[in-house]
């Protein structure tokens, strides 16, 4: 294929992406240095000289990934000094450790899972998997004392382990609250349920770590909270001082939460370090740090493929893409910290991409471009992108975060209430609520609003987020969120 001929199918591949209707991009990303934008030895969207100072730029991040810290304090006692990353990893990572993973998700998972649901338990869970993971607990407890808590797996750092260990450790941890409990051991039940909250806090802790322990941390939160602490703190009212206790331990979970906006440097070079440049490189060369557990890998040739190549433009425009997706978010995150209006500032940048491309004429450009030489393949992925326009990748992600925040101030609201019965003996009524001393707790961080509680006569409390958490994703979305609903009894 000739140079001319790999730059027509170039143009096409950029409107992937959604920014081909920006006049500017022959000027500023096609026009090798020293060339005007007029001349006709312009051939080629992407130079070599681009990708190369993107690459420094990219590198000097996982450099500066490696000496990142993050202090915060600890839950209780006294913080062990230096960084957790090691024992953070550990956790999901370590030998000790494979068999209760293998346990957990092996043919007693569904009995363990059916275990969790029992409101009440008459037997034990499997046996194995409790044998399997005795040691966990204990490793996620020492893991989350460090002074520093930066992820592991920051950009560049290592390779991230398979996500679904993640949704596993919060099984496990769930079954050794609920069996501490059920032995008389609140207290040890409670710090243990607090740990496992901090650790998958920690996970997403510092820019550029990855998003994806965000999200399915949200997931993890739900089962160790509505699991775990939720039928511990229903089975007896813990004393005075561990209600105080564990209400400032939320309280420091809550003002120590990662931002969203902390994910998106892993946004940015995440898909390059583990798709665009594997290929550019070509076969052989690995990402610092690695490659995911749960990815294939990007199929490549030795020394990658040729500079102006359909294979070598792809990958290059789509670094490009990511880039300047990168700055507009960033411009949003800038103007914006709670998460629903976050999602909103989010989809207006992915609007305003596809309104440009609608003002272009992008669809006629697409056809035009292919109608000499058709290539059915190329045509189904520009189709595809076209119905991506709405940028759900980048919206849905920070609503399912904000879901996330939701179980802690969920959990915040039962302490209050169990903080009124032990002072009053009696719980709070929904009229109570409407006093203005609640209104701190009833905030909801996500959007500022109130969250909607409903108390019925017989102590039953429900909680769920504010109406702004519906309405964070586009209405003409194909997605739309779970309403998360916490519940308890208070008597």
């Amino acid at each position: 294929m000739k140079r001319n001929e790999s730059n027509r199918l170039a143009l096409p591949l950029c409107l992937l992406s959604w920014f081909c209707g920006q006049p500017s991009l022959q000027a500023q990303e096609a026009v090798p240095s020293g060339l005007p934008a007029s001349s006709p030895e312009v051939k080629y969207l992407v130079t070599q000289e681009e990708l190369d100072a993107l690459e420094a730029d990219l590198m000097a991040t996982v450099k500066e990934n490696q000496g990142r810290l993050c202090p915060r304090p600890v839950l209780r006692g006294k913080a062990l000094p230096g960084s957790g990353q090691n024992d953070l990893a550990g956790v999901l990572e370590g030998k000790e450790n494979e068999a209760c993973y293998k346990a957990a998700g092996g043919k007693d998972a569904d009995a363990l899972w059916a275990w969790l649901e029992q409101p009440s338990h008459d037997s034990g869970p499997p046996a194995g998997i409790v044998k399997a993971c005795r040691g966990l607990p204990a490793a996620v407890s020492h893991a989350t004392r460090h002074e520093d808590a930066c992820s592991p797996y920051l950009v560049g750092r290592r390779a991230m382990p398979s996500l679904v260990r993640l949704l596993r450790l919060s099984w496990v941890l769930a079954m050794n609250v609920r069996m501490l409990a059920d032995a008389g051991k609140t207290a040890a039940a409670l710090a243990l349920a607090f740990d496992g909250l901090r650790l998958f806090q920690d996970l997403s802790r510092g820019a550029g770590a990855p998003y994806a322990t965000g999200t399915v941390g949200g997931a993890a939160w739900h089962v160790i909270v509505t699991r775990g602490i939720g039928p511990t703190l229903s089975a007896a009212l813990p004393s005075p001082d561990l209600l105080a206790r564990i209400t400032q331990e939320v309280e420091v979970l809550l003002a120590t939460e990662p931002a969203f906006c902390d994910f998106l440097p892993e946004l940015r070079y995440g898909p390059v370090l583990l798709w665009y440049l594997p290929v550019l490189k070509g076969e052989g060369w690995v990402p610092p740090g690695g490659f995911e557990a749960d990815m294939t890998k990007p199929a490549s040739v030795p020394g990658g493929p040729p500079f102006g190549s359909r294979e070598w433009n792809d990958a290059a425009l789509h670094w490009l893409v990511a880039e300047r997706r990168h700055r507009e978010l960033e411009k949003a995150c800038s103007g914006q910290s709670r998460p629903v209006a976050l999602a909103k500032a989010f989809d207006d940048v992915f609007v305003a991409a596809s309104q440009r491309c609608r003002r272009n004429k992008c669809r006629r450009v697409i056809f035009t471009l292919l109608a000499a030489e058709p290539i059915l393949e190329l045509r189904e992925m520009l189709l595809d992108g076209m119905e991506r326009s709405e940028g759900p990748w980048y919206v849905h992600p920070v609503v399912n975060y904000q879901a996330r925040t939701f179980w802690l101030q969920a959990l915040r609201l039962q302490l209050e209430f169990l903080a009124v019965r032990a002072r009053t003996g009696k719980c709070p009524v929904e009229a109570d609520l409407a006093d203005s001393s609640w209104e701190p707790l009833l905030e909801d961080c996500a959007s500022g609003e109130p969250m909607l509680v409903a108390v019925a006569k017989d102590g039953s409390v429900a909680i769920r987020p504010s109406v702004a958490f519906s309405t964070a994703v586009p209405a003409r979305s194909w997605w739309k969120p779970r309403i998360p609903e916490y519940t308890f009894v208070c008597k």
